[in-house]
């Protein structure tokens, strides 16, 4: 009966993310559609490029912290002021050095895709997006203490947020450069509640008398450099590949690809609640030395995942050539077949998500960013031979070899470690 209740709480977390982000998703959605409707080809793709900028850079700033609090808090709690403080001077550092970076770094990106420099002021601008989204104490805190709805209204007041100023900006006509500040302004608003939810939870904590483990400290450190080189690594597959494609095909056909990427966040959505709540649950499996159920919930996410996903991505594809051209224009719905694919790829990767927790909160946080590095750079020459040879097709097909490529990598010494395991008991 306690197992059955601890699966329940596990769902009800998943459930409450999830609502989230399918709110945000159509939201996100119907913005996009209006956008592609709204400007030209070209215009559109001047917005993708301008919001990848922001998105990418923020990624490399991003420390992704919140995964070795959440590690070291779970298995070191009489430290935890310690912790604490490591991870929010880590976030700072990067908040200010990243801005800086970003602005200073506009002009030449600019020139790099092809964009006129009159976006210039406005891509600065948007740059205070990279200062605002360093949280990754205040999302190891709240994931820590199971405060998912905190954690799913952020994604909803963004996303609703960008819709709105979408449909004022459509009604009164404005620019692409009024589309892309309001969407690192939404962006902005919703990394402010996080940040302001988090720091009350840390305020909440009382003032414990610190405990100084110079040890933990070090290893806290390590834990973390690691974390945030991986997540560097592998921002061509997650944020770089809409540019990308930019620079080997075109202008216009980041923007197609924004708009596949777009429909594939349907089935993201999924997989982002699930991982946020699994990895602290299986951090907690593995500190209390309960193997059996962290084999089960492994086992079990997996098999509802490859159950919702594939049927998913089946209706979508099949009936992709209708509805692309009704909901976006005639020239994203020729690319109706490379949609297909692409939805099926997306929700194979989406079946097996519960991998890359799972391998994480065992602790090769090392042997992960090599494995990260690896498939990056498979992706990166994959997409430029096969976008030069088979245009958007290519690019699908590249994502496609990168993501075998990475679950294979991470299954082995998964298997490896379970079988061990099996072998100790």
């Amino acid at each position: 009966m306690n197992a059955l209740s601890q699966f329940s709480s596990l769902f009800k977390h998943i459930g409450t993310l999830l609502t989230g982000n399918i709110l945000a998703s159509v939201a996100n959605f119907v913005s996009i559609a209006l956008l592609a409707n709204q400007l030209s080809a070209r215009d559109f793709g001047v917005f993708v490029l301008l919001q990848s900028y922001i998105i990418v850079l923020g990624a490399v700033f991003n420390p992704q912290a919140w995964q070795g609090f959440i590690k070291f808090a779970t298995t070191h709690s009489d430290n935890l002021h310690q912790i604490i403080k490591h991870t929010w001077r880590y976030d700072l550092a990067l908040a200010g050095g990243g801005f800086l970076v970003a602005a200073t770094g506009a002009p030449l990106y600019l020139r790099l895709v092809g964009i006129s420099d009159e976006y210039l002021v406005v891509l600065q601008t948007m740059s205070l997006y990279i200062f605002f989204n360093q949280t990754s104490l205040c999302i190891g805190l709240l994931r820590l203490r199971d405060e998912f709805k905190v954690l799913a209204l952020q994604n909803v007041i963004a996303s609703m947020l960008f819709l709105g100023l979408v449909l004022i900006g459509m009604t009164m006509e404005k620019s692409t450069s009024y589309f892309s500040l309001c969407y690192a302004f939404s962006l902005i608003i919703g990394l402010c509640y996080i940040n302001f939810k988090g720091l009350l939870s840390v305020r909440k904590l009382g003032n414990q008398q610190p405990i100084v483990d110079f040890d933990i400290k070090r290893r806290l450190r390590k834990f973390n450099l690691y974390a945030h080189a991986t997540s560097i690594s592998d921002i061509p597959i997650k944020q770089l590949d809409t540019v990308l494609v930019g620079v080997v095909l075109s202008v216009e056909m980041s923007g197609v690809y924004k708009v596949m990427k777009q429909i594939g966040t349907l089935t993201n959505k999924l997989t982002g609640p699930i991982t946020q709540v699994l990895y602290p649950e299986l951090n907690k499996c593995l500190a209390q030395k309960n193997s059996q159920r962290f084999n089960a919930i492994f086992i079990k996410m997996t098999c509802l995942l490859l159950v919702a996903a594939l049927p998913f991505a089946a209706i979508l594809g099949l009936t992709s050539e209708y509805w692309l051209e009704i909901i976006f224009s005639d020239y994203i719905a020729k690319y109706a077949f490379e949609m297909s694919l692409f939805l099926f790829i997306h929700a194979i990767a989406t079946s097996f998500v519960a991998i890359h927790p799972a391998y994480l909160a065992i602790g090769y946080v090392r042997s992960l960013f090599y494995i990260t590095v690896l498939c990056n750079v498979v992706f990166i020459a994959a997409l430029y031979l096969l976008g030069k040879e088979f245009a958007l097709i290519g690019v699908v097909a590249a994502v496609g070899v990168q993501y075998l490529f990475t679950l294979v990598c991470k299954a082995i010494p998964l298997y490896l470690e379970v079988k061990r395991w099996r072998v100790k008991i």
